[in-house]
Formats: structure tokens, C-alpha cells, sequence
């Protein structure tokens, strides 16, 4: 009964501390998880931020370029006195050649961001590991430590339970001792009482 008493207290603590550590573990990740899911909020804002500025940039730098180009038209439109047809060629050829800058100047830009963005994702797995290390090496030492206990626990349990038993060995042979030692008494009596009824009778003078 003490033995099976001692078992589930063992049982209990051993439960105890396994939830305990599971939900210590889980809120860990938890907060893990937030922070790098704020960290991954805030590469996104400010990677649109960025594909905003470039684009606004472009324009500027379109319009510079068509600003620059119409200037440069009409010096030479009204030095060679160019005609409308020419002139309609003309901005065609500027507005294809545009295209082609933007087009060009956006990949460059998409492939920047491409690394940059490949960095960063190399760098967020790298902090969640480096998150996740001190998650697995807490979960490891609080396992050993479970463990451990359990173990002192056990050990504790099973050297009470000996020493139980031992009393109760202790116990059982003084009380066997004393029986005997009535048995043999009761014996001892026994014999007197025949010897004394087998006596002859004295003779009367």
C-alpha cells in the first residue's frame, strides 16, 4: 500500500513537470515566432517601401531623359529645320529607347532586390535557428533534469520501501522469537505437569 502510494506521487510528479515543460516550451516558440513574424512584417513594409521609391525614381529619371531629349529636338529642329513626320519618328525612337532604359534598370533593380531579399531570408533562418538552439538546449537540460529527479525520487522510494521491509522482517522474527519462547514454556510446563502426575503416591507409616 505505502509502495503503490509512493508510485503515483512519483507518477504525478513526473506528469507535472512534463507539462510544465511542454507548455514553457511551447511559449517560447510562441514569442519566437511573433518576434520573427514582426521581423518578417517589417522586411515586407520596407521592401515596398523600396519598390515604391524605385519606381517613383524611374519616372523622374523617364522624364529627365524626355525633357533632355525634347530639348535637344528642337536645337535640332530648328537648326536643320526638321519636319513634323521627323519629328513623330523621332519621339517614337525616344519613347522606345525609354522603355528599353526602364526595362533595363528594372531588372538590374529586380535582381538587387532579389539578393537583398535572399540575404534576408538567410538571415531570419539564422536568428530562428539561433532561437530555436537555446529552445532545444533548454528542453534537453529540463529532460535531464526530470530525469534526474525521477531517478532520486525512485531511489528514495525504493530505500524507504527496503527500509519497510527490513522493520517489518525485524518485526516478524521478535515476534517469531517470542512464540517460540511461549511454545517452549508452554513445553517445559507440559513435561512438568506429567512428571508430577506419574509420581507414585507417598506410603502412609
Amino acid at each position: 500500500m505505502v509502495q503503490d502510494e509512493r508510485g503515483g506521487q512519483i507518477e504525478r510528479f513526473v506528469n507535472d513537470r512534463l507539462t510544465q515543460a511542454l507548455q514553457d516550451v511551447q511559449r517560447e516558440t510562441s514569442e519566437s515566432k511573433l518576434a520573427n513574424s514582426a521581423q518578417v512584417e517589417g522586411v515586407h513594409h520596407r521592401l515596398e517601401m523600396l519598390a515604391t521609391k524605385v519606381d517613383d525614381e524611374l519616372a523622374k529619371i523617364m522624364a529627365h531623359v524626355q525633357q533632355l531629349v525634347e530639348a535637344k529636338f528642337v536645337a535640332y529642329q530648328n537648326q536643320m529645320g526638321l519636319g513634323q513626320e521627323t519629328d513623330q519618328l523621332v519621339q517614337q525612337q525616344v519613347e522606345a529607347a525609354s522603355e528599353g532604359v526602364k526595362a533595363a534598370i528594372q531588372i538590374s533593380l529586380e535582381k538587387d532586390i532579389h539578393r537583398a531579399c535572399e540575404a534576408i531570408r538567410q538571415a531570419l533562418l539564422q536568428s530562428v535557428s539561433r532561437a530555436e538552439e537555446p529552445l532545444r538546449e533548454s528542453a534537453c537540460a529540463l529532460a535531464c533534469e526530470i530525469t534526474s529527479s525521477t531517478e532520486a525520487h525512485m531511489q528514495k522510494a525504493l530505500t524507504n520501501t527496503q527500509s519497510d521491509l527490513h522493520l517489518q522482517i525485524e518485526r516478524q522474527a521478535d515476534a517469531t522469537a517470542a512464540l517460540r519462547d511461549q511454545v517452549r514454556k508452554q513445553g517445559v510446563r507440559i513435561r512438568s505437569n506429567a512428571v508430577c502426575t506419574t509420581m507414585p503416591s507417598s506410603k502412609l507409616p
